[in-house]
């Protein structure tokens, strides 16, 4: 004998399919939002990172170019420190392409703290995936996300 149930498929279906695009559209923002947090955070997180490198290079040839003068003060030309700010900010001594966007020999700061110490800073106003900031929900205007990044390191004069 073939029995069959009553078929209450249609109505529910229907409904499931109903509940389901509900349940789309509240997750996907949440789950939009975070996935560009993350890229936003990895980005900052390569662009300090490469920052870092960048300005231990500029430390290293620091220490190689700045002498003791005769008087036991560390002596460096102009010449060697624009070479050193733009080894900082471009890769190399000499002009190119900023080793992240928007740096620039001027953010390179290079001090004199004596006993033959030299500090060397770089102050980068970082630059965001999301350029303008992020929407605010409810008023209007823009969130910043734009924040200064800040390394620095204290070589000694060989």
């Amino acid at each position: 004998m073939n029995m069959r149930r009553p078929d209450n498929r249609g109505s529910s279906t229907r409904a499931q399919r109903g509940i389901a695009m509900v349940e789309f559209v509240i997750a996907a923002p949440v789950v939009l939002f975070i996935g560009l947090a993350i890229a936003e955070m990895g980005n900052a997180f390569l662009q300090y990172n490469t920052l870092t490198q960048s300005l231990r290079d500029g430390a290293r040839e620091l220490a190689t170019v700045a002498g003791k003068g005769s008087a036991g003060v560390i002596d460096i030309t102009a010449d060697e420190l624009t070479a050193v700010s733009n080894l900082v900010a471009y890769g190399t001594t000499g002009t190119g392409t900023a080793v992240v966007p928007g740096l620039v020999p001027g953010n390179v700061t290079i001090t004199d703290i004596g006993d033959r110490n030299l500090s060397i800073q770089v102050d980068y106003i970082y630059q965001p995936l999301l350029t303008g900031g992020i929407p605010r929900l409810y008023t209007t205007g823009n969130i910043n996300n734009a924040f200064t990044m800040s390394a620095e390191m204290i070589v000694r004069a060989l």
